[in-house]
């Protein structure tokens, strides 16, 4: 059994804005554990081991960290400052500017050193998390990453990871299990939502693994 607890005040806020939206909500999760559900659905039985799950997103970075399809540890945290957000969201949206040898960047000089700094500290955390279970569990190491988010997808971040952390690293698939309709197959927009989606998908399978 899991026990996870938020303030009150939180809640009802993000009710009231579904609500607003014409919505009504009928089950509240949290990020990682929506993500877990995710991968319990699509990799069970594809990957038993010890993994760690990175999302990467407006709100911050989450982690979660699966041993043979169950979440066992989770954490979220913030990074890069209060210029997080808008660093990565101009990321995501300007494209590639070519500068000499052939080297890929975006925007100036100084957003690019932000960047990469906020890179460093994204895989420091991923790096802190890793230590912390191994220090609670020495022989059942984490051994591979996923990394899915609405900034996942942003230049090198996932090269940048995988070096400084040293282990292999891949984008999870939402879709991996999943029957599409026939309309639905093959569409660029429907590709392009994968990074986004894993949250998403992992709330509307809450429920299928239970039977």
């Amino acid at each position: 059994m899991l026990l996870v607890a938020v303030k009150k005040e939180s809640f009802h806020k993000r009710v009231e804005l579904i609500q607003r939206s014409g919505l009504n909500p009928i089950v509240v999760d949290v990020d990682t554990l929506a993500l877990s559900n995710l991968y319990a659905f699509n990799y069970e039985d594809d990957d038993p081991h010890k993994i760690l799950l990175i999302h990467v997103s407006p709100s911050g970075v989450g982690m979660s960290v699966m041993n043979e399809g169950v979440p066992i540890f989770m954490r979220e945290i913030e990074v890069g400052g209060d210029g997080y957000r808008d660093l990565m969201e101009h990321t995501v949206r300007h494209p590639l500017k070519e500068k000499l040898g052939g080297q890929a960047t975006y925007g100036s000089d100084s957003s690019e050193i932000r960047l990469k700094e906020v890179y460093r500290e994204i895989s420091k955390e991923v790096n802190n998390t890793i230590e912390y279970c191994c220090d609670m569990d020495p022989r059942n190491k984490i051994q591979k990453l996923f990394l899915c988010g609405g900034y996942a997808g942003v230049p090198d971040l996932a090269k940048t990871i995988e070096a400084e952390v040293n282990l292999p690293l891949e984008f999870i698939d939402p879709l991996k299990k999943l029957d599409l309709h026939s309309n639905l197959k093959g569409r660029e927009s429907i590709q392009n939502f994968d990074l986004l989606s894993g949250v998403a998908i992992g709330l509307a399978l809450r429920g299928i693994n239970d039977g």
